[in-house]
């Protein structure tokens, strides 16, 4: 399916926020998919990501969590990463997702009760977060997000795990075995935590797949767990998201 895409602003409050959309061919209106960004921000990988989600028949929406106060720079190693994402208020995040969901509420293009979201690394912890955070989706996929920080300060003030009661849709969680970064007594955690709360779900750990393993620009890319992670995704949005 043809697309088309380019850069674009919304409001939250008075602050206006940039995002990617990419939008699929034909006429409308689209279910909507939020896409969230690893801690390297909207980069050509993300774009491209919201490419292939358009080409599956969704209008896709990157929210570029850095607007405010751009992109960060010096990211060359884990220790770095994890100093930089301890900055990053967690409510303010969500804030912009949110007003994220309510843009794409108020396009003429979307269809305003046919919205899911997906998210990568620290995305897949803003995903997890967004879905306890909002009634407006009704589907959310976390690839690898961490579930709890290993601090909690004012800017992460509670555990993503930990908001799970409040999630209000399906999800779909996806960890590698791998990962260093997301122990799999944790990953074990949310799978009890999801059953024992009811909640409509699925979790898969790819044997072999470490963090980021989905990103092809990336050493950690593992391509036999993201071919079947894509799969699975457009099986969830194709269940959840309609488009009649």
């Amino acid at each position: 399916m043809a697309t088309s895409s380019s850069m674009l602003t919304f409001k939250n409050g008075p602050i206006s926020i940039n995002g990617y959309c990419a939008l699929p061919g034909g006429p409308g209106p689209h279910p909507a998919v939020i896409v969230i960004h690893e801690v390297f921000g909207v980069t050509d990988h993300i774009k491209e990501v919201c490419n292939r989600i358009a080409a599956e028949g969704y209008l896709a929406l990157a929210v570029d969590l850095y607007s405010r106060q751009g992109m960060p720079n010096g990211l060359t190693d884990t220790k770095a990463i994890l100093e930089f994402m301890a900055t990053i208020s967690d409510a303010q995040a969500v804030s912009d997702l949110v007003a994220g969901v309510e843009y794409l509420r108020g396009r003429q293009d979307a269809r305003r009760e046919s919205i899911g979201v997906v998210g990568f690394c620290m995305g897949g912890t803003y995903t997890h977060m967004l879905a306890c955070s909002t009634k407006h989706l009704v589907c959310a996929a976390s690839f690898y997000g961490g579930l709890r920080w290993p601090h909690h300060t004012q800017n992460k003030p509670r555990d993503a795990m930990d908001m799970t009661g409040d999630l209000g849709c399906p999800i779909l969680s996806i960890f590698g075995d791998k990962d260093p970064t997301i122990p799999l007594t944790q990953v074990r955690e949310l799978q009890d935590l999801l059953t024992k709360l009811g909640k409509r779900h699925e979790v898969i750990v790819y044997p072999g797949a470490g963090h980021a393993f989905f990103n092809d620009t990336r050493p950690t890319y593992h391509a036999e767990s993201a071919k079947d992670a894509w799969k699975r995704l457009r099986a969830f949005f194709a269940e959840n998201l309609s488009r009649s």
